[in-house]
């Protein structure tokens, strides 16, 4: 499995990471779990043993999911469910499992299956009418934006879907000190940064409100419980479902730019 979630005191085995001196096959520990904008990143202690000895410390670079690959190289941490025939598996019926086993098979079922149902439906959807907000086009102050992106040269343009939601403070923090040249264009591109994340916050939760029908009767209702409820859910799928969107954007911006 490419790009497992990862916890603390995990193994895990580097398959490739970008524009750094680690080689494919080195081994690590996850000592520490975070998340940025909806994605999950590990703080690796890598080391020169293998995947059951801990080695020598050589390195501690982070492992980034939106560029960075990796796997547990043949480890599973759940060898229960591993052994569970593809027969079995189908025979599990997710209205009524049976068990902390089936249920936990179950989550991972059903949150793979909404996962593509809306990465699909981002696809297929005619996304550039959703930036049509007001009478305005705001598909125009992203495709500036990446444009100016292209013209500081932070990173290879084809990392770039990710820069369309880490926002001004993000982006300076991190990429801040690699601005060798166009420092004037850079600072564009930071004062741009906080307004297209608000552009890409507000089509997102537009795609998940037009994809689940959320926006429904619990908003205009007077029940508080059921306002913050629904706003809860549409925030977390929003934070998951950005990443698609970001992607689908840039793919955009290729083909017509």
């Amino acid at each position: 499995m490419l790009n497992p979630k990862l916890k603390p005191k995990d193994r895990v085995r580097l398959l490739y990471m970008d524009g750094e001196s680690l080689t494919p096959n080195t081994w690590g520990t996850v000592k520490s779990v975070y998340n940025v904008f909806g994605s999950d990143d590990y703080s690796v202690v890598w080391d020169d043993g293998d995947k059951d000895n801990v080695g020598e410390k050589i390195s501690q670079l982070n492992l980034i999911s939106e560029t960075d690959a990796w796997d547990f190289g043949g480890r599973e941490r759940n060898p229960i469910e591993e052994k569970w025939s593809k027969k079995y598996k189908k025979s599990i019926d997710c209205k009524n499992p049976k068990g902390f086993s089936q249920k936990s098979h179950c989550q991972g079922r059903n949150k793979i299956t909404e996962n593509n149902d809306m990465d699909t439906f981002i696809r297929n959807a005619d996304v550039i009418k959703y930036f049509k907000i007001n009478g305005e086009n705001y598909f125009v102050d992203l495709v500036r934006f990446l444009k100016l992106l292209r013209e500081v040269s932070l990173v290879n343009m084809f990392q770039s879907a990710p820069f369309l939601y880490m926002g001004r403070e993000y982006i300076d923090r991190h990429y801040g000190d690699q601005v060798m040249n166009n420092e004037e264009k850079f600072q564009e591109l930071l004062d741009e940064a906080d307004n297209v994340r608000t552009i890409m916050i507000m089509v997102t939760m537009e795609l998940v409100n037009d994809k689940y029908d959320i926006n429904s009767s619990a908003y205009d209702n007077d029940d508080e419980d059921d306002k913050d409820e629904n706003q809860d859910k549409v925030l977390q799928l929003v934070n998951k479902h950005i990443k698609t969107l970001a992607s689908k954007v840039f793919q955009i911006y290729l083909q017509s730019f």
